[in-house]
């Protein structure tokens, strides 16, 4: 089991400071898509990302139980912290799920044995309109690695959240939880979402539609996989892309697929289903997650964050 999971423990050993300062950040080199929008200190780990509708950035802290935001327009960019979760080792996945509120996914970690605290896996309401009010949703009691997280809604994707779907990495699952009664079901349990024979499994999730789009990271394998309405498989998985060991992602207007790598490199599979590296860079050391903005400003911009606590702005139209 320690073996099992020295992937996380790996990026959960570089512990960054609890004080969390600003600094200036250089603007994007000449000809360059890629520029840091902000550097944490000690290089701790930035886990996943969502954006609000103001256009700031929600970034999650892995090796701290911690949620920041970050203006990426700002002159000095600055790291406020919003909320941190009591008795958790780290911060997870991300997901709005209605206006400006959003689900969070936290877990716990035992340092000394190399363990997770089975159970400890929580998902939380965060209400940014209301300063980041935070009340907790549900523990999942069987959870061991709950990783991404994505929203269920109704009406075929267009109506609202009804539960928050999260990959568990370790299981190699997508547990349910049910946003209004914190119900918590085994909503997937799929072969392609196991671990191989180098974890972890499933890593990031995002529903659109009715399809559930998934990669993972141990096999290097990217699936999607159409849903009933209550999130459970109408179907069987298609590949759509493999070799890539992919993290967490996003999906343009046009059908691409941006995903955040490990191999330091951000990956494009075009809406075709072709697989190009759109971006090797210093600055794209360690991907975990990437999310494109939501203002007029920047909606072909996507956000990267990193193992090496930064987080970096990609003009995806110049790559």
């Amino acid at each position: 089991m320690i073996s099992s999971i020295s992937w996380l423990l790996t990026a959960l050993l570089t512990l960054p400071s609890t004080s969390i300062a600003s600094r200036r950040i250089s603007n994007r080199q000449a000809d360059s898509p890629v520029r840091t929008i902000y550097q944490f200190p000690q290089a701790g780990h930035v886990e996943n990302i969502a954006v609000r509708a103001n256009g700031n950035l929600l970034v999650t802290y892995v090796t701290q139980p911690e949620l920041y935001e970050i203006d990426p327009f700002a002159t000095t960019a600055r790291a406020n912290l919003i909320h941190t979760f009591p008795e958790k080792h780290g911060a997870y996945g991300i997901e709005e799920i209605e206006e400006d509120v959003f689900a969070v996914v936290t877990g716990i970690y035992d340092f000394m044995t190399g363990q997770p605290v089975v159970g400890s896996g929580t998902v939380w309401r965060v209400d940014m309109a209301a300063d980041g009010e935070t009340t907790e949703v549900a523990t999942i009691p069987e959870a061991q690695v709950p990783n991404g997280l994505t929203v269920l809604r109704s009406g075929a994707g267009a109506g609202e959240a009804s539960a928050a779907l999260v990959a568990d990495s370790l299981v190699g699952c997508v547990w349910k939880v049910d946003l209004g009664s914190g119900a918590v079901d085994k909503i997937l349990d799929h072969e392609s979402m196991h671990m191989g024979s180098i974890p972890p499994g499933i890593n990031g999730i995002l529903v659109q539609g009715n399809t559930l789009y998934y990669d993972n990271m141990g096999t290097g394998v990217f699936y999607s996989l159409p849903l009933k309405e209550d999130g459970s498989a109408c179907g069987e998985p298609t590949v759509i892309a493999e070799g890539i060991q992919g993290d967490d992602f996003d999906i343009d207007g046009e059908g691409n697929v941006y995903i955040a790598s490990k191999e330091n490199a951000l990956y494009k599979i075009s809406a075709a289903g072709e697989v190009s590296v759109a971006s090797v860079d210093v600055l794209l050391g360690g991907l975990t997650s990437a999310h494109f903005g939501r203002t007029e400003a920047d909606s072909r911009t996507l956000y990267v964050t990193t193992g090496q606590g930064r987080v970096v702005a990609v003009d995806v139209d110049l790559l």
